[in-house]
Formats: structure tokens, C-alpha cells, sequence
């Protein structure tokens, strides 16, 4: 094994690079959402996130074998097991094309009652796309496995660029059925590609010994990823039966821009998560490997409040001038921002619970606090609340399960109680800090020009999150990290 200076320098090269890559695809990603939300309208909007909700069910399909791909790959590979590797591929991607299919179908034959008869064309499409998506969904999972990053960044790269390029250019004529043309030509064109190029099993089949093993080890795995899209789903939904489209749409554009942020963890876990689990199919004691929980967390929790309070410090005159049929979702959009702190720290204690094989807690743990948040959105709409009340059931939703998490896996650690207490708090106080500078900015700071208003807000917020920087740097030197692995040899 590497040391822990050779193997953070490595993580900080790899995850450098996968953050550029990710950032640029959701950068595209943020552009062609704005475009998309001004040319349908807060309505229309709502109800292509109810199609787009349907269509990232195709995450879900193969009951977390999917998942299971991404931890047995690196752990078989350590071991030598190359043949193995190879039918586990296969007979997940056989799976997921023949499950999705039956979706498809079931779908299909949904569009020919009543109920649905105003959006039957679409219904069809999304059928179609259902199959291709749950194949796009299925992708990194493979590849995230095989630890080719840099393939990976440019396949995301690559679906941006063309399913931005083809949906927004035939929505103008076909509106959300145009949107849908445009994911299908994406995910055909490129899985097409990794098919020629042979990154994806090229005979998929149906084997269910290996698929039985494989979801019993990657359905706890799902279901502990998923949790906060889960939450998200049920507000939208919820939302949608209450109240309206048009809410749906304002409540959904808020979510959208608030889960951009998560990229940074989505590259640290994409490096950290392979990485250990070859450890730990060659054999690696890896409780004495707490470095790699430490140090991101402490990374996350010191970086992360200064993205959200910089973004909530802009966002509302970026909405009032970009999207202004949007304002309503401002105060959402804030709340999330805050929720968001919980899911970004959260990525790290899931990796490692499922590195530990400990994720199955959640199975019990995650529905009944599901449960309790869509009881809390029900109530907050009846009392009133609206979107807001929404937003504050979801946050409480995050914070929960993210405490739960990172303490379990402190404990499997094996932290004493005076550990945990010091690290729950250098994980927390930078986000209290960061909350008390954006409350009292957006409740104080007040000019005749909202530009310069956040402009100013934005300066006097970094100058107050400095000592938050250089507490991050001091303990895990990210400078230092990031020298080191741009410019020294590997």
C-alpha cells in the first residue's frame, strides 16, 4: 500500500482532474436547465420533471446489482478474478436492458388510457428513452469500477455536449417530446460508441445466480445512495397532488441548481471508493486507513459553506434577471442550499459503510425517515406553508441521515466518544459559521443596485470565510496536495 502522503497526492490528481470534467458537464448541464425552464415555463417546466423523475428511475431498475458492479470490480480485480469481472458485466447489463424493457413496456401501455391521453406521445417517447437511460445510468457504474476515470470524464463531457446541442435544438419545434429525441439520440449515439470501442460487454445476457448475488450485495448500496433523490422525488410528487404544476416547476428549479455543488464530493467518491475497495481485496487492514474519511470530511465541511453562501448571496438576482417567472423559488432554492451541506458530507460515510459492508443499517432506518418527511411535507402544505415548509421537512430529512451516517462510521473507526464529539463539531462549525454570515448579510446588507448589492455581499463573505480556508489548508494541506500532484511525477 502507498503511503498517506503518495496516496493523498494520487487521490488529489485523480479527483483534479474528474472535477474538471464534472464541473464542465454540469456547467453545460446548468445552461441547457435555464434554457429548457424560460422556454417552457414554470408549468410546463413541473411537468417535464415528472417525466424526468420517471426516466431516473432507470437507476433503480437492476435493484442495486448496478451499484454492486462499481465495489466488486476494483475488489475481483486486486484478486485476479478477470473472468469473473467479465461475466459480472455482462449479466448486469443484460439485466438492466431486460427490466427496463418490461418498465418500457409497461409504460407504453399506460399511455393508451384516458388519463393519459395529453401527454401520449410523450409517455411513448419516455418509454423508449427509459431503456437508453437506464444503460447511461448503468455506464459509470462500470467504468467508475474499472477506475477509468479520464474515459469517464469525457463520456459525461461527451452526453452534455450532445444531449444539450440535440434536445434544446428540437424542443424549439417539439417542445418536452423534443427533449426526450434529444436524450435518445445522445445515449444511442454514445453507447454505440463504447460498444465499438468495446468499454461495455458486447453480448450481454441473463445469468440470475450472478445477478441474485449481485443485487444482494448492491441493494443496500442503492438504497443508501439514493436517499436524498428519493426525498427529492417525494417533494416534487407531493407538490405536483397538492398544490400545482406551476409550484412543481418553481420547487424543481430550485433542487436543479442547488444539486450542482454536489460535484465536488461526486469526484472525491469516485477516486476514494475503487481505490479502497482494491485495498481491501488485497487485503489491507483498512480501519488503519482513517486518513481517508478525515481528511475529505474535513475538506468538505470547510469548503462547502463557502460555495452555498456564495451562491445564496447571487442567486436571487441571477433568477430575477435570467428567469424572473422563477422568483418565487429564491426562498426555496436558499433553503436547500443549506440542506445541501448534509447530503455533500454524507458522501463520505456512505462509501465507507458500504467499503465496510455495514450500509444495510439503512434499509430500516432510511423508509421510516422517508416516511417522516413526506408526513412533514403533507403537513407543512396544510398548514400553509407551501414550497418553504417543503424545503425545511427536506433539510431536517438530510441532516438526520447524515449524522447517522457520519457516526457510525466513526464508530466503526473505532473513535472514542471524545473523537467523535471533536470531529462532529469540526464538521458542523464551519457550517453554523457560514450560516450566521449569510443570514446576517441577506438580512443587513441592503443597496438601491441588487448587482452591487451582491457583489459587495459576495467580497465581505469570502473576506469572512478566510480563516475557514486557511483552516482547511492548515489540516490538510490542500495547497501543498495540489502542487504536488499537478507538477511531480506520480
Amino acid at each position: 500500500m502507498k503511503s498517506s502522503a503518495g496516496e493523498t497526492r494520487a487521490i488529489v490528481r485523480e479527483a483534479t482532474a474528474f472535477s474538471l470534467a464534472s464541473y464542465l458537464f454540469q456547467l453545460i448541464s446548468v445552461v441547457r436547465g435555464f434554457v429548457v425552464a424560460w422556454f417552457l415555463g414554470p408549468a410546463l417546466y413541473g411537468v417535464w420533471n415528472i417525466f424526468k423523475t420517471f426516466l431516473e428511475a432507470g437507476n433503480y431498475v437492476t435493484a442495486g446489482s448496478a451499484q454492486a458492479v462499481a465495489r466488486e470490480l476494483p475488489f475481483n480485480k486486486a484478486q485476479g478474478k478477470d473472468q469473473l469481472n467479465q461475466r459480472i458485466t455482462a449479466t448486469t447489463l443484460g439485466l438492466c436492458i431486460a427490466i427496463s424493457s418490461i418498465c418500457a413496456l409497461g409504460a407504453a401501455l399506460f399511455s393508451l388510457l384516458d388519463v393519459a391521453a395529453p401527454y401520449r406521445l410523450e409517455i411513448c417517447l419516455a418509454a423508449v428513452t427509459f431503456v437508453l437511460n437506464a444503460v447511461h445510468l448503468y455506464i459509470p457504474n462500470q467504468l467508475k469500477g474499472e477506475k477509468r476515470i479520464f474515459l469517464l470524464a469525457v463520456y459525461y463531457i461527451a452526453y452534455a455536449v450532445l444531449n444539450t446541442l440535440a434536445g434544446l435544438l428540437l424542443m424549439v419545434y417539439w417542445g418536452i417530446s423534443g427533449l426526450l429525441v434529444g436524450m435518445i439520440v445522445a445515449s444511442t449515439l454514445l453507447t454505440g460508441w463504447l460498444l465499438w470501442r468495446r468499454h461495455l460487454p458486447t453480448r450481454p445476457h441473463l445469468h440470475w445466480p450472478t445477478s441474485r448475488g449481485l443485487i444482494g450485495i448492491g441493494f443496500p448500496i442503492l438504497f443508501v445512495a439514493i436517499a436524498p433523490k428519493l426525498m427529492a422525488s417525494l417533494d416534487k410528487l407531493i407538490i405536483f397532488a397538492l398544490i400545482d404544476s406551476a409550484a412543481t416547476g418553481y420547487y424543481s428549479m430550485a433542487a436543479f441548481l442547488s444539486e450542482t455543488i454536489n460535484y465536488i464530493p461526486l469526484a472525491l467518491s469516485t477516486v476514494l471508493f475503487p481505490r479502497l475497495m482494491y485495498h481491501k481485496g488485497k487485503g489491507t487492514d483498512l480501519t488503519s486507513m482513517g486518513y481517508l474519511y478525515d481528511k475529505p470530511m474535513i475538506f468538505l465541511a470547510g469548503l462547502i459553506p463557502v460555495l452555498l453562501g456564495t451562491i445564496a448571496l447571487n442567486i436571487a438576482v441571477v433568477i430575477e434577471t435570467l428567469l424572473p417567472a422563477y422568483t418565487p423559488a429564491v426562498p426555496v432554492l436558499q433553503i436547500l442550499l443549506a440542506g445541501l451541506f448534509f447530503t455533500v458530507i454524507w458522501s463520505v460515510p456512505r462509501g465507507l459503510l458500504v467499503v465496510f459492508d455495514r450500509q444495510r443499517i439503512f434499509i430500516v432506518a432510511i423508509p421510516l425517515l422517508l416516511l417522516l418527511g413526506a408526513l412533514l411535507n403533507v403537513v407543512a402544505i396544510l398548514l400553509g406553508y407551501g414550497i418553504v415548509g417543503v424545503a425545511c421537512a427536506s433539510v431536517l430529512f438530510y441532516a438526520a441521515v447524515s449524522t447517522m451516517a457520519n457516526l457510525y462510521v466513526l464508530g466503526i473507526l473505532q473513535k472514542s466518544g471524545a473523537q467523535k464529539r471533536r470531529t462532529m463539531l469540526q464538521i458542523h462549525l464551519p457550517f453554523v459559521y457560514g450560516l450566521l454570515g449569510v443570514v446576517l448579510l441577506l438580512r443587513y446588507l441592503h443597496l438601491d443596485n441588487q448587482w452591487l448589492e451582491s457583489l459587495v455581499g459576495t467580497v465581505i463573505y469570502l473576506v469572512y470565510c478566510l480563516p475557514l480556508l486557511f483552516y482547511v489548508d492548515r489540516k490538510v494541506r490542500l495547497v501543498a496536495s495540489l502542487r504536488a500532484a499537478l507538477f511531480k511525477p506520480a
